[in-house]
């Protein structure tokens, strides 16, 4: 049996020519273009102007999953927030899940936090924290405001973006910024039944 053709052709020169590129492409780090390498997001101008006066919550409901071996709190969470500066300021809410008897955080989630200048609001929100399925507890919800750097979730925290990504990242650098600013609560799994708690 002879093999037509010479073995060099040149769909095989572009396969083994390319497919390796691709590879190397992916595996090799650059800078993120978001965060300019560092991994952070530095928080809004005018947020330490904004103090929060009060939190409120309401549990919702508990919802229960043996099989995945954990439980989602939903918390309906009302925020009175002040903000003594002049400046309309957006910026970061941290919120964690505490075990109110033994003082042990459960979860933590983030929101945002929208305020006009000179200006008291109160804002409700619907958040979804997952704990452990022990983890049934007698729970409060803390609010405190995020006045450091926050990990950039283009690149995890990491600083680093695969190759393959960079080109389209470093144009769309703007939209990832105000992407990095908007929450994403966590929503509770669809299970077909729930127990008010």
């Amino acid at each position: 049996m002879f093999i037509k053709g010479p073995w060099f052709q040149k769909k095989y020169i572009a396969f083994f020519t390319v497919v390796p590129l691709l590879m190397a492409s992916a595996i090799i780090e650059v800078d993120d273009p978001v965060c300019d390498g560092t991994g952070i997001i530095s928080p809004t101008p005018g947020m330490d102007n904004v103090r929060i006066i009060r939190t409120e919550s309401t549990e919702r409901n508990i919802i229960r999953d043996t099989c995945g071996a954990y439980l989602v709190y939903g918390y309906d969470i009302t925020i009175t927030a002040e903000n003594t500066g002049p400046e309309a300021v957006a910026g970061w809410v941290k919120l964690t899940l505490i075990d109110f008897v033994r003082g042990k955080a459960l979860n933590t989630q983030y929101i945002i936090l929208e305020i006009d200048g000179n200006t008291t609001v109160d804002t409700t929100y619907t958040v979804w924290f997952t704990t452990g399925l022990n983890e049934k507890e007698v729970t409060e919800v803390q609010a405190t405001l995020v006045l450091t750097d926050l990990p950039d979730p283009t690149c995890d925290g990491t600083g680093k973006i695969p190759l393959n990504t960079y080109l389209l990242v470093n144009y769309q650098k703007d939209s990832l910024l105000q992407l990095s600013q908007i929450p994403r609560p966590e929503a509770p799994p669809d299970l077909g039944f729930d127990d008010e708690g």
